[in-house]
Parts: C-alpha cells; sequence; structure tokens
C-alpha cells in the first residue's frame, strides 16, 4: 500500500488488511506525503506508549489491568494535534496485585527447571483505565509493538508482539479486545471477565478465561435465593456489558424458579449523579428486604456512598463475585450480612515476599510503582527542580511490611489466583510448542495461532488448583459462598459458608458448611415477601397489574371455608397400591398387569370417577410383580446385603396407559397424604427412593421424564426403546434389559446372515416399535436389505386397521417378515391372520412376543426366530410363587423366567445403592435412621457393579446394561407341541464381527433345516447383468443379457465389462477367448502364386527400366517423356514388391510398412500415368 507525494503538509490515513503465509494483520497508517521518503513506509506521529511494566525474553506475554478507573479527557479543537490517551484518578492497588502476579508468575516459570528449561519469558504489563479507547488503543500495541516505523514490504513477516495476553479485567474491555485479536488468532485468557456472552466462540473465537462464566453464578444465584424462600426481591446491576448480562441470565434464572422482582435498576460510575439518586431513592421505597447487586467495584462503591448519605431499612445484600469479596467493600455497615458467590480463596508460596520486596530505587524504575509508592505514603520520590508539590520527600523510613492496603493483603489471593493460573497455562501450551522430550528450542517462531490451539488442550494441576478449558474456553464453575460478619471486635471480615461446584449432579451443587449471620446479626433467615401468609378463613386474590407473589387475603363466601394457611386438600381418596409392604425404605413398583383402562364420557355435571384398570389379567406380568416381593424379602432375610435394615413396597399396575403411569407416578412420588401443606411438605423425600418399572417403554417414557425432573431413578425391566437412553430427556432413568439399539442390530445382522434379501416389516404403533422398528430399517438399509412393505398397529386402533396390515402381509411377495411388536398387538395380529392364513413364511420375532409361552398356539408361526433376555434360574422363585396359587399358567410357568429375572436384577441393583448410602465401609452395619435422599440413589447407581447367581449387574453412562440376547428357535416337537429351543447367541461386548453366533441347527417354518430363501429377483448368471426395475427397490431387477463384445463372469453382476482388443466373448459372454491369428504362409499356394506373381512382374518392370535406359537417347523413348516414364517404371516395381510384405507371419514393422509403402508406391504409380495423360492432352 503506497502514499502519494503530493502536498508536504498532508498526511493520508490508510487502514488496510495485509494477508500473509503467518496471517493477517490490520495496519493504521500515517503516511507522510514528503518527498524524500520512501512509498509504503508509515512513520508513528507521537511516541508509542511504553508498558507500564516491561521485560523482555524470548517470548513475550501481554497484560491488561484496570488499575486506574479514568482516562484524561480533551475538547478537540482539530487546531493542533490531540494528546495522547493518559490514565487518570485514584490506583487501584487490588489491580496493581493482579499485574504484580503476573510479574511474579513469569519470574518463577523463569527460575522453574521443569516448565520451559532455558527459555525466559518476558511481559509487557498495560494500564487500560477500564476504558474502551484505551482498550483498543493497548491492544494495537501488544499486537504491533513499539516500532515507529511501519513499512509494508516486510513487517508483515513479523509474528504479533506478544503470543497470548493476560486480561482484560472488565468484561467490557474484554469484550473489545477480544474482537480485535480474534481477527488475527492472538489467544487472550482472562483472570476476571465473567460476561456469559463471551463464551460465544462465533464472536470471540480465542477468548479463554480461568474464571467462571457468569451463567453459573446467575443461576448459583438464583438457587440460593430460592434455596432460602426470599420471593420478593430487587436487583440492581452495573450498566455495562458485565451487569446487564449477568443480571440477564440471574432474572432468567429467577423466573424459572418462581421468584418475584419488585424493581431491576442499573447504574454506571460515568451516568450524571441525578441517575445514581434515583436507583439509590428506588431502593429506600422498596418492601423487598433482599437485594441482588450484580454490580463491579467501582459502581457499587459510588451507590453504597450514596446509599449511605440517607440509609434505608435494613436489608440482605446478595452479591456478585466482583464486590462481595473486596476488602475496600467493607467499610460500607449497611451491607454487614451480605452473602454472595465468590471465587475460592487460594494460596501462593512466595508471592507476599515479592509483593513486599520493593524499595525506593527499584520502584524509580517504573512510573506506576512511583505512583503507587507515593500514594500510599503521601510523599514524593523525586521532586524536580522548580516544581512545588504539596507532598513532602520520602525519607527512606518508608516501610512495605507495615503498610495495610489491598496491594499488600495477600489473606484472600481469590482473583490473584485467576491470573497465576492463566500465566502458567499459557506456559504450558508454550512449553507444548517448543519444548521436547529432552529440550526447548528458543529460536523457533511461533504464531499465536499455534499457542491458541495449545491452549485448549491446556490440564494441569498448580498450588492443588486444576487448569483447563472447556469448548467454549470456561473453567469449571466453583464457587465459596461468602458471609460478612461482625467480629468481635467490631470489625467486619469474610466468612466461609458454603459451596457450589458446578460438576456436582444437579440438586447437589450448592451446600451449606457452616451458619450465616444475616444483616440484622441473627442466625434466622429473614423474610422478603411481598404478602404474608392467608390465615385460614381466607384465601388468596392476586393483586391486579402485580406479581403473582402480591395477593390480597379475601374472607370466604358465605358457606365456604379454608381450615389451614396455603393447605390443599386431595379431590377423592387416593388409590392404593396392589401390593404394599411398608418399611424403613420403600421401593416403589409399575407393571402393566392389566392392559385397559375404563372410560366413561364426562358430562361436566358430576365428578369424574377415577381411572381404573379393566380387561382380563395378564399372569406373566403378574409373575414379575411377585419376583419384586420375591427379591425384597429374600433381601430383607440376607446378612450381607442391608443387614437391619427393613424394605418395603408399594407395586401399582399401570394398565399399559399414561394417564394411569402418571397417576402412579406422581402417587409414587408424593405418597398418600390426604392433605398437604406447603408449609412443611416441602422438606419431606418422595414417598419412594427409586422404582421399579414400568414394563413398556411409552409409559416407562412418561414416568421417567416425570420422575426425573425431580432426582428419583427409574430402574426398567422391560422398556427397551433406544431413545430411554438418551440422559438429555431421561436423566435418572436405567434399566437391566439390552436397549432396541443393540437388538435392531442383531436383528438386522441375522436376516443379513442367512441372505434374506427382500423381507416384510411390521410393528406396534407405539414408542417401543416406531423407535425399535426404526433402528432395525436403518441397520438394514446398512446391510443391503430390501424391505418390500412396513405397517405398524395398535391394539386400540380399528379393526379395518388390523385387515388392512393382515392383507398386506397375505399379498406380499416377502417369505421372511420381521415383527417388533409387543405381546398384546402381535395377538391381535396373529388372531386376524388365522382367519385366512397367508402363504408359510419365516417370522422374525422381537423379544417381547418371541418367547411367550401364550403365543404358541398360533401354529403359522412355527420355525419363528427371535432374540430374547437370556433364561435364569431364581433359586426359591417358584415356591415363593406356589405359596399363593398352584395352578399351571404364566404366573408359575418358571421354566424360563427371561424378564422375571430382570426384575430381579433391578432390585437387587437399588439394594446395592442404597447400601452404599447407610452402610459403612465394612458393609456389616448400617443406619436405617439416615435420611436417604432419592437423587442419593441415583448417584450410587451408576456406580453399582455385582453379580447375583452368576449374572453380572452394572451401568453403562448411558444407564443401560451390556446387550446379550439367546437366539430362540420355535420348533415343533415329537408329540406335537411347539417348544422354544436356544439356538444361538448375540453378545455385544464381543470384537465386532464376532457378537453373533449359531450353537445348533434351526427348524424353519417348512420342518426343514434348509435355509428358506427370500427374494425379489432370481440371482443374474453369468453372461447377465442387474437392471432394476423402474419404481422398485434396488433387489427388484430384472436380468439383461450383456451387449456385443462385453461380458459378466460373476453371478448379480451390476454391469458387464467389455473384452479387450484381442479378445472376443464366448457363446455364454462369460469369460472372453484369444482371438486366433491368421495370416498367409510363405508354403501355402496362395503364397507362392502371389510371391510369384509378385517377383515376375517387378522383374518385368525392371527389364523394360533397362531396356528404356540402353535407348533413352532414341527419339521414340525422349518422345515417351522419360523421366516420368522411368519414375513410373520404378514405382511399378516398388508396387509389385509391397505383395511380399503381405505373405508370413506379421512383425510390428511389416504391419507398418504394407499399407505405407504400397500407398506411397501406387500413388506415385498413378500419379505418373496422370501425368503422361495431360501431356497428351496438352498436345492434342
Amino acid at each position: 500500500m503506497n502514499c502519494s507525494c503530493r502536498d508536504a503538509r498532508v498526511f493520508t490515513l490508510v487502514a488496510f488488511v495485509q494477508r500473509h503465509s503467518s496471517g493477517s494483520k490490520l495496519h493504521i497508517k500515517l503516511c507522510p506525503a514528503v518527498c524524500g521518503v520512501n512509498l509504503g513506509t508509515c512513520i508513528l506521529q507521537g511516541d508509542p506508549q511504553p508498558p507500564a511494566l516491561f521485560k523482555d525474553g524470548d517470548f513475550i506475554i501481554g497484560g491488561a489491568f484496570t488499575i486506574h478507573y479514568y482516562m484524561r479527557t480533551e475538547k478537540h479543537t482539530y487546531t493542533r494535534q490531540p494528546q495522547p490517551l493518559e490514565c487518570i484518578g485514584s490506583m487501584d492497588f487490588r489491580a496493581l496485585r493482579f499485574a504484580r502476579v503476573l510479574q511474579f508468575a513469569i519470574q518463577e516459570i523463569n527460575n522453574s527447571s521443569d516448565l520451559l528449561p532455558g527459555i525466559t519469558l518476558g511481559y509487557h504489563i498495560y494500564d487500560s483505565c477500564a476504558s474502551a479507547p484505551m482498550v483498543m488503543k493497548v491492544a494495537f500495541q501488544l499486537a504491533n509493538g513499539l516500532d515507529l516505523v511501519f513499512n509494508d514490504t516486510d513487517s508483515c513477516a513479523k509474528s504479533a508482539a506478544v503470543l497470548a495476553l493476560v486480561g482484560e479485567s472488565g468484561s467490557t474491555a474484554a469484550i473489545s479486545t477480544s474482537r480485535l485479536f480474534g481477527s488475527f488468532g492472538i489467544p487472550q485468557v482472562s483472570h476476571y471477565a465473567t460476561c456469559a456472552c463471551l463464551s460465544d466462540k462465533r464472536q470471540y473465537p480465542t477468548f479463554f478465561r480461568t474464571i467462571p462464566s457468569d451463567h453459573h453464578q446467575a443461576a448459583a444465584l438464583a438457587r440460593m435465593v430460592k434455596h432460602f424462600g426470599w420471593m420478593w426481591i430487587g436487583t440492581v446491576c452495573s450498566d455495562s456489558d458485565y451487569g446487564n448480562n449477568g443480571m440477564a441470565s440471574f432474572l432468567k434464572a429467577a423466573e424459572e424458579e418462581g421468584i418475584c422482582v419488585e424493581y431491576s435498576e442499573a447504574y454506571y460510575r460515568t451516568q450524571p449523579r441525578s441517575k445514581l439518586k434515583r436507583v439509590a431513592d428506588v431502593i429506600r421505597r422498596s418492601t423487598a428486604r433482599v437485594i441482588v447487586a450484580f454490580m463491579s467495584v467501582g459502581d457499587m462503591r459510588f451507590l453504597l456512598e450514596e446509599l449511605s448519605q440517607q440509609p434505608p431499612p435494613p436489608m440482605q445484600w446478595i452479591g456478585s463475585e466482583a464486590w462481595v469479596t473486596d476488602p475496600q467493600m467493607l467499610r460500607f455497615n449497611l451491607c454487614i450480612g451480605a452473602v454472595g458467590f465468590a471465587i475460592p480463596r487460594s494460596v501462593i508460596p512466595g508471592f507476599r515476599n515479592f509483593l513486599l520486596d520493593l524499595s525506593p530505587a527499584k520502584v524509580l524504575k517504573s512510573p506506576l510503582l512511583t505512583e503507587f509508592w507515593e500514594s500510599s505514603y503521601s510523599c514524593s520520590l523525586k521532586q524536580q527542580t522548580g516544581s512545588s508539590t504539596a507532598m513532602p520527600a520520602c525519607n527512606g523510613t518508608e516501610d512495605l511490611h507495615a503498610l495495610q492496603n489491598p496491594y499488600t493483603d495477600t489473606s484472600q489471593l481469590r482473583i490473584t489466583n485467576m491470573v497465576y493460573k492463566a500465566t502458567y497455562a499459557i506456559a504450558h501450551a508454550l512449553n507444548g510448542i517448543v519444548c521436547n522430550e529432552k529440550q526447548c528450542g528458543k529460536n523457533i517462531k511461533i504464531e499465536p495461532r499455534k499457542v491458541f490451539d495449545q491452549l485448549k488442550q491446556v490440564n494441569f494441576t498448580k498450588n492443588n488448583y486444576s487448569v483447563s478449558f472447556d469448548s467454549n474456553g470456561d473453567p469449571v464453575a466453583t464457587y465459596e459462598l461468602v458471609n460478612w460478619q461482625l467480629q468481635g471486635d467490631g470489625s467486619v471480615n469474610f466468612v466461609t459458608v458454603g459451596q457450589y461446584d458446578a460438576s456436582q449432579p444437579r440438586g447437589q451443587e450448592f451446600s451449606l458448611s457452616r451458619t450465616i449471620i444475616w444483616y440484622d446479626g441473627s442466625e434466622k433467615v429473614p423474610v422478603s415477601v411481598c404478602s404474608e401468609s392467608c390465615p385460614p378463613g381466607t384465601r388468596k386474590a392476586v393483586k391486579k397489574g402485580r406479581p403473582v407473589c402480591c395477593y390480597d387475603c379475601i374472607n370466604c363466601a358465605e358457606g365456604e371455608i379454608s381450615n389451614e394457611t396455603g393447605t390443599c386438600i386431595l379431590q377423592g381418596d387416593p388409590q392404593p397400591p396392589a401390593l404394599f409392604k411398608d418399611g424403613d425404605f420403600v421401593i416403589g413398583g409399575a407393571f402393566t398387569i392389566h392392559y385397559y383402562v375404563r372410560t366413561e364420557k364426562h358430562t361436566f355435571t358430576r365428578r369424574p370417577q377415577p381411572i381404573e384398570c379393566s380387561g382380563s389379567m395378564d399372569f406373566r406380568e403378574l409373575r414379575f410383580a411377585r419376583a419384586l416381593q420375591f427379591t425384597i424379602q429374600e433381601i430383607n432375610n440376607s446378612s450381607d446385603l442391608l443387614p437391619g435394615i427393613t424394605l418395603g413396597y408399594h407395586i401399582y399396575d399401570s394398565c399399559a396407559s399414561v394417564p394411569m403411569a402418571i397417576k402412579v407416578a406422581l402417587q409414587l412420588a408424593n405418597g398418600q397424604d390426604l392433605v398437604f401443606n406447603d408449609t412443611d411438605s416441602c422438606s419431606k423425600s418422595s414417598a419412594i427412593l427409586a422404582l421399579v418399572g414400568d414394563s413398556a417403554s411409552t409409559p416407562a417414557i412418561s414416568i421417567s421424564r416425570l420422575l426425573g425432573a425431580f432426582g428419583i431413578p427409574l430402574v426398567s425391566h422391560y422398556a427397551t426403546c433406544a431413545c430411554l437412553s438418551d440422559k438429555r430427556q431421561h436423566p435418572t432413568f436405567f434399566r437391566t434389559i439390552p436397549s432396541d439399539h443393540h437388538q435392531a442390530a442383531a436383528l438386522a445382522r441375522m436376516v443379513k446372515h442367512f441372505g434374506w434379501m427382500w423381507i416384510g416389516t411390521v410393528r406396534s404403533d407405539s414408542d417401543y416399535g416406531n423407535n425399535g422398528m426404526a433402528s432395525f430399517l436403518k441397520a438394514a438399509e446398512e446391510e443391503g436389505i430390501c424391505v418390500e412393505y412396513s405397517e405398524a398397529y395398535y391394539r386400540t386402533q380399528p379393526r379395518s386397521k388390523l385387515k388392512r396390515v393382515a392383507d398386506v402381509i397375505r399379498k406380499s411377495t416377502a417369505r421372511v417378515i420381521v415383527a417388533f411388536m409387543s405381546v398384546g398387538d402381535i395377538r391381535f395380529l396373529l388372531e386376524e391372520l388365522s382367519q385366512q392364513p397367508p402363504p408359510p413364511m419365516q417370522w422374525i420375532g422381537s423379544e417381547s412376543w418371541v418367547t411367550d409361552p401364550q403365543m404358541l398356539r398360533f401354529g403359522l408361526c412355527i420355525g419363528a426366530v427371535g432374540f430374547a433376555i437370556p433364561r435364569s434360574v431364581i433359586p426359591g422363585f417358584r415356591n415363593f410363587l406356589l405359596d399363593l396359587s398352584p395352578e399351571q399358567n404364566p404366573y408359575t410357568d418358571t421354566s424360563q423366567l427371561r424378564v422375571t429375572n430382570m426384575v430381579y436384577k433391578a432390585t437387587y441393583a437399588i439394594a446395592h445403592a442404597l447400601q452404599g448410602i447407610v452402610c459403612n465401609d465394612k458393609r456389616d452395619k448400617c443406619d436405617k435412621n439416615i435420611k436417604v435422599e432419592p437423587l442419593q440413589v441415583f448417584d450410587q447407581l451408576k456406580q453399582v457393579n455385582f453379580n447375583k447367581n452368576n449374572y453380572s449387574v452394572s451401568f453403562d453412562t448411558n444407564g443401560d446394561p451390556v446387550a446379550t440376547y439367546e437366539l430362540v428357535n420355535w420348533q415343533l416337537q415329537g408329540d406335537g407341541s411347539i417348544d422354544f429351543v436356544t439356538v444361538g447367541q448375540y453378545d455385544a461386548s464381543q470384537p465386532k464381527g464376532q457378537e453373533f453366533g449359531l450353537s445348533k441347527d434351526i427348524i424353519w417354518f417348512d420342518g426343514s433345516e434348509k435355509v428358506p430363501v427370500s427374494v425379489c429377483s432370481e440371482s443374474c448368471p453369468p453372461g447377465t447383468r442387474k437392471a432394476v426395475q423402474k419404481g422398485r427397490p434396488v433387489c427388484c431387477y430384472d436380468c439383461i443379457n450383456c451387449a456385443e463384445g462385453e461380458i459378466s463372469n460373476e453371478t448379480d453382476s451390476l454391469e458387464c465389462q467389455k473384452c479387450l482388443p484381442e479378445y472376443w466373448p464366448n457363446n455364454e459372454k462369460d469369460k472372453c477367448l484369444l482371438k486366433p491369428v491368421e495370416f498367409l504362409y510363405w508354403d501355402e499356394i496362395l503364397g507362392i502364386i502371389l510371391a510369384v506373381f509378385s517377383v515376375v512382374g517387378s522383374l518385368v518392370a525392371f527389364s523394360i527400366t533397362l531396356l528404356f535406359y540402353k535407348n533413352r537417347a532414341s527419339p521414340i523413348v525422349r518422345a515417351n517423356n522419360s523421366e516420368l516414364s522411368f519414375l513410373l517404371l520404378f514405382s511399378l516395381t516398388l508396387c509389385f514388391l509391397c505383395s511380399l510384405t503381405f505373405i508370413g507371419r506379421p512383425t510390428e514393422w511389416s504391419c507398418m510398412l504394407r499399407h505405407t509403402a504400397f500407398g506411397i508406391t501406387f500413388v506415385l504409380c498413378i500419379s505418373c500415368v496422370l501425368g503422361k495423360t495431360i501431356v497428351v492432352l496438352m498436345a492434342f
């Protein structure tokens, strides 16, 4: 970019981006239009601003801190050059400590033999004054360096002056810097910019921070406010990016918690004083006794100073981390009792000695440290000649050890540690670039982009504090809950009373470790409500135009009563459990014992009847419920598991109905209480600690979504829908039966194994069937299997839908059908098909029905195969069942015990989880009086790992077990009965390709051991190719003969291949044959004749040539144009001889010569004849 030279008084400001191999760089050029100055050169107008603290090194780290809060301003007259930007105002000694810890950390790293050995780090530290113009100037200077002259021909070959930046202290300043640095790949690691907006990698791609995002702090504050029951609060925030974004996050979280906000005000320290007074008046007049202040230190100081002039009524202050642990704020007594979340305090060995290691001689080397010294001791270190200063000269007796201010205060080191960690993070990133296992190379050219890439992988521990960044550049959010407590000597101090750790399970992030002393000096939690509770005899009436927390108490109307404050009375009677036993800890159970719910037509003239199950009983499901009873009885009698503890159970029938499942879930969670009081009922735990059930996927999904919100774990024995593995929707769901994701893959692999490329599918029109079939169809498509039809049916749908599905099956050409259906749905379908049986076909079943004994009565499914849960043996269970009824039915059938064992394992899993909570490490003593929360059981279930009856029980991260199946075959026995025979296994834990194996022969639907065939089109033999039929699946095709000159030598070839030029196809067109080579031999009669004619002809021509030559002077020869005659005779001779090249085995030379030579000589001969003809014509 060159500057034109037109007027010696004109300067041209040129901004451009230059791109080269090392990236992009923004340059602002003030081009002097002076003759004699090289074009393309810019000279900085004015002097560059030197860093406040500086040290050279092999690699430079930048630093930007808000050491002052104001910038000198001037009125621009545009008649002289503007003065350089300059920070003014009192110094923030705490921010100076932040800058000094960057110096200390780099000195510590330079002296280390473990980190960057042999490398010297340097630093350039600036004061950004919390001002956007100064922030931009600092950012440009850190990026471009201190060069006075810029030449666009070579300067772009240089890297940025710094490889990374530690800072800024404020969110607004950090946003400005990050937007500039992000364009050029320069990483920025902030120690104090908490705005949640900075986690947006689209806007701030190279931004990192060692302090948690305000997203977590806002959620923690809202949860704390809700925890202490403050439903009526006021809020105030800084009118900046930090305050506005933080308060927006808090207000959103507060709304979700049901908290009402009386007012929400904002103020920034540069705004008019009238705005400050208005905010203070709003606080003074408010009725809310709790105020949440999301403000920076500077803004909060102004607000408290204003409030101190006319103090408001005592109130509880809730502070953000920016001011709640600032020692300078302790002078404001109206905030006594304040609580807020703060960065955990830390210890940095050797740092205090480093801070105190200052003397006048050292201080004079830095204007910043000189200002600190003079401000601290109110004396002048260096008085200029002729200057008149009000401060006396420093006398050398000043002692930093005796100085008490935020600079020397190392009792907290909260944010200071964030700077320390940020510096070490950059050093570790550099270590990953320039160091190998043996040494580090200081001469390696490093681009900031490389440091950025390494920072994303940083993970180390320093002084017992771990440092790493997530995908947004944020650390794990951990806070201390700090309380301003009045000490015995009258001073106020910060006391840690609790913790918040975002990495803990939901609901366990916040905890208290000490008693909080509130603003009134008591330990009783203050009350902040808009309206007092309504007494008995009245009801709530929300005030018009006010939040729901503000209401009037209206007397009950004539003939009406309210007998308790905040009490709800259950309308109707609670539904008792189907099976019940009390105990120290209660486990819930939900099973599909019936399949229908009694329905009624609502007339809205009387109270609806309670939901009730109807229809015939499923004895198999009753056995599942009794297995839960048996397991709990076995555990209660055990001395190894939960000794001294009695487990109880509440077992319900969910009727395979979502409304009934929801009712059961609510009743299991809330218990049988008829009356609910909002003043104490919320302190109670759930009526159950965990639930075993439900049997079907759809009810299980409904129950899981409800119980998951309250942290109650659900362990299902028979809900196989793959959707339940989604921890975002079903966080507390576990199961002992494998997910359908594995069964679908196993079924597709089996279908492919037996060569069935043309199948039909039918499924239940429910979560179980639809999700399972979707997984199967996806796996089948990957295996290249074609599906002729895919139908769905649910037992409550019209009979016409059932008949249509049956007709599709009857008319299909596929001889294999995969049925992913529940027992109730497949029973309806098979009964319909039995009325008009379809052609014999091979049924492939899902685990839901393929081992149900009641299905064996359908003879059209003989030969069916499918994957089932492995059968098992539960000692003593049959006697337990027969102790009730000796009748033979599915209830007493213990020959299989497949899904029954899943109930058994689920119950034991919950018991083992309980043991991990209430029993000691030796597991020989358990405390029944411990209060157990469902969330604790949930956490323990994730760690469960045990063996029972030779079956292991554990859960992966999705709450699923290891997938193992048996391949079951319906085989006809000698007595004419049908039985389930295990013929193979599937184990998902085996290496890929080895999961599926057969152990016995399968007897197919036709009674033979020969695998049936199910294809849309027969295989195309060699010599043909496939041609897909238009509008049909790829498995349906015609076999087309290969075209002339093409072959196909494989069965089901997609394309025919052309033979090479020296080959041609055989009659079958399945192979290429070498073409036979035929030529004229010398010893053949035709060859001899041709050779004789050729030689004789050439001799005759040659003889005439000699004759003509001998008589060349005769008149007749001369009259005959002798030249053309000789040429004609010569060409005739060659023409005769060319015939000899066509005799004998062809060679490369003969093939090239025969046609070429003959063509040339023949053309020459004809040309001579034509010449002679023309001469004759011209003569006559």
